[in-house]
């Protein structure tokens, strides 16, 4: 656009003085009109960035946790279920026609809590890599250097958030549902 510009105004000083002049006003308009949409473009992306960035950093890796110690739970409430309930040895258990399941071998799944945990912390540092790719992409270009450091900084503190949200939300709901299954007692 600046060679363009030059371009019009060494053409114009060819002709004279007035065209110069009228050439000025001419590229000065154009630019506020160019800066305009610029300032409309980033007020329209700066919403979105901003809810991606709250997205990323605290609510998914805050959802994953809670997701993990409620699965947790639940695997655990259904083997204690399990146990209570022995089924003769000579019934046998139906299997369901979908592959790689079994229900005769489900305690010894390859899935234990430790690589479920690991599964979705991995799932975590996915998804905090494409969008500071995509944020930092919408607010100052893809410049490495600028995608490396928000990265970074985004990745500690989600990781850190996944952590304590597992953690806690593992104290907090099997607090309460040990005291739900002690009132209930089979």
């Amino acid at each position: 656009m600046c060679i363009r510009d030059s371009n019009v105004i060494v053409e114009s000083y060819q002709k004279g003085y007035l065209y110069v002049a009228t050439s000025m006003i001419l590229i000065s308009e154009n630019l506020k009109r160019v800066n305009n949409l610029q300032d409309k473009i980033e007020d329209i992306t700066s919403d979105v960035v901003t809810n991606l960035k709250f997205i990323v950093t605290f609510l998914t890796p805050f959802m994953l946790g809670v997701i993990i110690s409620l699965s947790l739970i639940l695997s655990g409430l259904f083997i204690n279920i399990a146990s209570k309930f022995k089924m003769p040895e000579s019934e046998e258990i139906p299997s369901l026609p979908i592959p790689f399941f079994d229900i005769k071998n489900l305690s010894s799944a390859a899935l234990n809590p430790a690589n479920f945990i690991l599964a979705l912390g991995i799932y975590v540092i996915e998804i905090v890599a494409i969008s500071s790719l995509i944020i930092v992409g919408l607010e100052k270009g893809f410049d490495n250097l600028s995608i490396l450091f928000f990265l970074s900084k985004t990745l500690i503190i989600s990781l850190l958030i996944f952590v304590v949200s597992v953690s806690v939300s593992l104290i907090v709901i099997e607090g309460m549902i040990v005291n739900i299954i002690g009132e209930l007692q089979f």
